[in-house]
């Protein structure tokens, strides 16, 4: 805490606030985290804490605040003389500001506040009182008014009729005859529009689709819509589950619906399409657009989301495919408002906006700090449950909940007797392990990894105020209607299939929706348990962050061309692609691309002898390499006495140099020069690598090496910090700076900016890089300018032969003569003044003489001058024929004697970016125009070849089958079908074989062997067939390929797995996914019983469960099919599967 930090300082502060201007309190609590907390008592009692807690606020707060010398003697109980004497000593500043003066001084609160210790022991002593209390002696300040002014307000409201809100009124009246997308917060009432919309096409006695996009969102709308339209009114259909299909409203998946629109109807007057932003989902977007694209105009279209932040493209969108424009409902507004909040230290909630202006950070990991039961004492305290504790994995709920197994905690009894009721439809649910921690501690986990029978009975007790914390994953976040009062974020990532990432603005605005029940709540609260102050920065910037823009996922599929074909004419079919969203931001972006490339600039150089410049420049390039690369014969040797510093001298691949230094080793190797060529780059050359010497010497003038600094070896003592003023901006290039974690010297090589920091790469004198913050610098000192550094990129071979500087040593001057590795970690021989050699690391050289980049410009412009005029030659090399004519090709381009040469050089490189751009542009503008077309046309040719369609985009009697079969892998299931290669299979084989296509997570094990029967050759005929068509299929070869093991998790349980799979090489691949999906689903088929089936193949109840209902979906679809040898099969082996706890 910081000293100036006392709760004695408390009335001081409170006698200030009356001198703050309104406007000034008011930004201080919404820059805090208080704006939403209306003004009263404790709300006070909280600003002072908030002033005594943060430093910044307070300095921010007061700075513009002035008092006189009679309130100021008031304040600090001080006689008016005191002061006036203090004032005039200077041991109380005044403000300078015209309206003060000498004999009425305005005195600054920040003054007061800044020396209220000095002066008030200064007046005790003045006044001969008792002494203050002493600040020394004062705890420390306590946070609890700041919580309890961040929790006010909270509880349930009075009850009251439901008042729909202005927008509610409007999309439902808007729904009556056109289509409608409403856009509002989680909570604000997007299903009561829904409601309100059925009960009034069933009362106009039309039909209604419901879809969600999950089906356990489905389960719920269906068993709510029962209850409010009656048990025969609505209807379900989710693939695996058909119930009341004839039913006026239907409740179904987007799949389901799709498929429906395809058909011939008849087709539902109202679709309502809930969780609208599932269109950008990468693996199911597109269903959301070919329901959009394929709705009949007499079809109202109502779309629900809370968070499409681009919602007027999607309107665009719409209007260009259905009758007429949408309306567009939107709001920003929630019912029940929330509040962000973070747990620190002394179990204090504070507000998530106080976090950056503490003086010391909060107390990071505070979920680790108190032991998980205590978190829901403090939260329960805080009167803040309901809560969600979302978690990035499966394991950590479940371990999470695992914290509770001996706690009892209020309301078993009635747990206890809503657990039984529900448990009833669900006999597994008797004997699931976690059942007795919901009961005693009203905790459960909730994540796909379990029964769907558990996630829903969780979902009824949330629902009811029986369960007080559920942990869970990003599941419980995807548009279920769980609301609770509070939410808590341990963690901003999420896991995916490949493994963590941070959470997206989108994932973050679904799981603090969760919070704050409407009717329930009058404020909802959003807790954070931030790992360090990165988190804490990336989780204000989601706070602030609007969700992603929504764009279009839309794929082209094998089902979805036979679909279309089905329906329409082969053109019509085609032409479908640019009624999708997808086409639809298509367009906009090439019109946008087609516009940047009109506005790129002609090459700026005007008057140049060459048309194309870069084509040029290429031809130059070609011939000094080809000139480069000829081995010349028996070259004479150029006499060493021509070559001085100056002589102007023409290199053998016919570039123009300068002689700067003659390069002499002290242990006679061979001699050297340094050059500088007409492009500006230094080498070394020796003379037989010259082809002529000019007789002109250029003027050097005082150009010659001089000393740069290696690595910061120096003697702190001898350094001098530099004034404290300058240490708040980032240091130059090669500012002398010392290290604060190890103390280091070091030397700025470059800074730059991340977000709000500065971030600066510096060498340290053990010669290692480092990259730090601005923070990290403990101190800066002077350094000689005319010392500077030696660059990083510096090459080191044109280092050899000149003086160096050695630390440590008398003598410690000599010359390089060999560098061994690297400048960081090499090492150097030196040539002492005693005619020793001496070897040492790089970083013991303190200086090294070298030429100063800057110092060669007057010189390489006299040799490009040099370049456009005629020279007479000293020397001259006897080159072969084929070096003649290159060279004077070379010559014969427009650049040997171009008199824009220097200009063309220098502004080549923006030249050829601009270029690239063009290019660039152009490639993106014809890939988007062929993209959807081409990757149509591809898949057509394939389906064609196969015989599924005609030439002329008939379907033929393979194509009507297969057009009902909707599935991923759908093409290789249709010829797995086609080709017979499972006619001879049993009931149970046939599940598993369809088992190992579905995309549901795979089993950790693999038990027993996998009846593939020819899926394997099947699925290398298919790659090849659809590289040869230009078709990628990585999900073909996913499907048989082995698995990497760095994803496979296990359990407490599998402790013999899990040494096992460590004793394993590295790199070892396991079976594939498909296999273990296959010998899984088989061994249920032939029932195996359902606890040593979890048991034995290390997969969660969930996963299982979906994957023996993806695989019955896939029975069922075979089942309807018009193939005979099929249908008992699919039949016998759905009834095989589906058996308890599934059926």
């Amino acid at each position: 805490m910081d000293a100036t930090l006392r709760p004695t300082d408390a009335d001081l502060l409170r006698a200030l606030l009356p001198f703050v201007p309104p406007d000034s309190l008011h930004a201080l609590l919404q820059d805090s985290g208080l704006g939403s907390v209306p003004r009263h008592r404790l709300l006070d009692e909280a600003l002072i804490g908030i002033l005594q807690a943060a430093p910044a606020l307070r300095r921010r707060l007061f700075a513009q605040v002035f008092v006189t010398l009679d309130q100021a003697a008031m304040l600090l109980g001080a006689s008016r003389a005191t002061l006036a004497e203090w004032v005039k000593s200077g041991v109380l500043p005044v403000a300078a500001s015209h309206h003060a003066s000498s004999s009425h001084p305005s005195i600054p609160a920040t003054e007061l506040l800044k020396h209220r210790s000095t002066l008030s022991r200064q007046a005790a002593a003045a006044t001969a009182e008792v002494a203050l209390e002493s600040f020394e002696s004062s705890p420390r300040i306590s946070y609890e008014p700041i919580t309890r002014a961040f929790l006010a307000g909270l509880g349930e409201p009075e009850r009251q009729p439901i008042v729909p809100d202005p927008f509610q009124q409007l999309a439902v009246t808007a729904s009556l005859d056109a289509d409608v997308v409403v856009v509002a917060p989680s909570g604000s009432g997007k299903t009561w529009i829904a409601e309100r919309a059925i009960s009034r096409a069933l009362a106009n006695g039309q039909t209604v689709c419901y879809t969600t996009p999950l089906k356990a969102l489905s389960n719920q709308k269906f068993r709510r819509f029962r209850t409010l339209f009656g048990y025969h009114s609505v209807g379900l259909l989710t693939g695996e589950r058909r119930e009341n299909t004839g039913a006026p409203v239907m409740v179904a998946t987007t799949e389901i619906l799709r498929n429906q629109l395809y058909g011939q109807g008849p087709f539902p007057e109202l679709i309502i399409l809930d969780e609208a932003h599932y269109l950008a989902d990468p693996d199911r977007g597109s269903a959301w657009e070919e329901v959009i694209a394929l709705a009949p105009p007499t079809s109202v279209l109502l779309l629900l989301s809370a968070t499409i932040s681009n919602a007027e493209v999607l309107a665009d969108w719409m209007a260009s495919v259905r009758p007429q424009r949408p309306e567009l409902i939107t709001t920003a507004v929630r019912p029940v408002p929330l509040r962000y909040g973070l747990l620190a230290e002394q179990r204090a909630v504070l507000p998530l906006g106080l976090a950056p202006y503490l003086p010391t950070p909060v107390s990071f990991r505070a979920l680790q700090a108190h032991h998980l039961p205590r978190l829901i004492q403090t939260l329960r305290g805080a009167h803040l449950l309901p809560a969600i504790i979302f978690w990035p994995t499966r394991r950590a709920c479940d371990e999470a909940v695992a914290a509770f197994g001996e706690i009892v905690l209020p309301g078993a009894r009635e747990r206890a007797v809503a657990y039984q009721e529900l448990a009833r439809e669900y006999p597994l649910l008797a004997s699931h392990p976690l059942r007795h921690t919901l009961i005693r501690a009203g905790v459960a986990p909730h994540h796909a990894g379990h029964l769907m029978a558990w996630r829903m009975v969780v979902e009824e007790l949330l629902r009811d105020g029986l369960l007080s914390v559920v942990f869970a994953t990003t599941t419980l976040a995807a548009g279920l209607d769980v609301p609770v009062r509070t939410v808590v974020l341990p963690s901003l990532d999420v896991w995916d299939t490949d493994g963590p990432r941070s959470m997206q603005a989108l994932e973050f605005h679904q799981m603090v929706g969760r919070a704050g029940r409407r009717g329930k709540d009058r404020v909802g609260f959003v807790l954070l348990l931030p790992e360090d102050q990165e988190a804490l920065n990336t989780a204000q910037t989601l706070m602030r962050s609007a969700a992603e823009p929504l764009h279009s996922a839309f794929h082209v599929s094998y089902g979805q061309i036979l679909a279309l074909l089905g329906r329409f004419a082969l053109a019509d079919a085609q032409a479908f692609w640019s009624k999708t969203f997808a086409a639809y931001e298509q367009r906009a972006t090439v019109l946008g691309l087609q516009r940047q490339l009109e506005t790129l600039p002609d090459d700026p150089l005007e008057n140049r002898p060459c048309d194309d410049r870069l084509m040029t420049r290429q031809r130059l390039e070609v011939l000094r390499r080809r000139l480069a690369d000829i081995h010349v014969e028996a070259t004479p040797v150029v006499p060493t006495q021509l070559l001085r510093p100056g002589r102007l001298v023409t290199l053998h691949n016919g570039q123009l140099a300068v002689v700067l230094r003659t390069v002499v080793l002290p242990n006679g190797g061979q001699r050297q020069w340094e050059c500088l060529t007409i492009e500006g780059t230094r080498r070394l050359c020796t003379a037989a690598e010259l082809g002529s010497v000019s007789t002109r010497l250029l003027d050097m003038g005082d150009i010659r090496p001089s000393p740069h600094v290696v690595t910061p070896l120096f003697a702190i003592k001898s350094l001098q910090p530099e004034p404290e003023a300058t240490q708040l901006t980032p240091p130059q290039a090669g500012a002398l700076v010392r290290l604060h974690s190890s103390g280091h010297l070091a030397i700025v090589h470059r800074c730059w900016r991340r977000g709000l920091a500065w971030i600066l790469e510096v060498l340290r004198v053990d010669g290692r890089v480092q990259t730090c913050r601005l923070e990290q610098i403990d101190c800066r000192y002077r350094h000689d300018p005319s010392y500077p550094p030696l660059p990083l990129t510096a090459d080191l071979n044109l280092l050899v032969g000149q003086r160096v500087v050695i630390a440590g040593r008398r003598p410690n001057q000599g010359v390089l003569v060999q560098i061994e590795g690297t400048r960081l970690r090499g090492r150097a021989v030196l040539q002492l003044a005693d005619g020793k050699q001496l070897t040492c690391g790089m970083r013991r050289v303190r200086y090294i003489y070298a030429y100063r980049q800057e110092g060669l410009a007057p010189l390489l412009s006299q040799v490009r001058d040099a370049a456009r005029t005629p020279t007479t030659l000293l020397y001259k090399a006897q080159h072969s024929d084929d070096v003649a004519h290159l060279t004077a090709r070379l010559q014969a381009l427009p650049c040997a004697h171009c008199s824009l040469q220097t200009v063309c050089e220098s502004s080549l490189g923006s030249l050829e970016t601009l270029v690239r751009h063009r290019r660039e542009l152009l490639k993106a503008i014809a890939t988007l125009q062929a993209k959807a077309g081409g990757e149509f046309d591809r898949r057509l040719r394939l389906l064609q070849r196969l015989g599924y369609v005609t030439e002329q985009g008939v379907l033929t009697e393979h194509g009507r089958w297969a057009r009902e079969i909707r599935h991923p892998n759908e093409l290789v299931l249709c010829e797995l079908l086609r080709r017979h290669l499972a006619i001879t299979a049993t009931p149970e084989e046939f599940a598993a074989l369809l088992a190992a296509l579905t995309t549901e997570r795979a089993p950790r094990r693999l038990i027993g062997q996998a009846p593939l029967f020819g899926l394997p050759e099947l699925i290398r005929d298919m790659q090849r067939l659809e590289q040869q068509h230009g078709i990628p299929s990585p999900q073909l070869s996913a499907i048989l390929a082995p698995a990497p093991q760095r994803w496979i998790e296990f359990t407490e349980a599998d402790e013999e797995e899990r040494s096992t799979v460590r004793a394993r090489k590295s790199g070892l691949l396991l079976p594939s996914a498909g296999e273990r999906r296959a010998a899984c689903l088989h061994r249920w088929a032939m029932g195996a019983p359902w606890t040593q089936l979890v048991h034995w193949a290390g997969i969660d109840e969930g996963d299982l469960e979906r994957l023996i209902l993806q695989t019955a979906e896939l029975l069922q679809q075979i089942e309807h099919l018009a193939l005979p040898p099929y249908g008992a099969l699919a039949r016998d082996a759905r009834q095989a599967i589906l058996r308890a706890p599934i059926a």
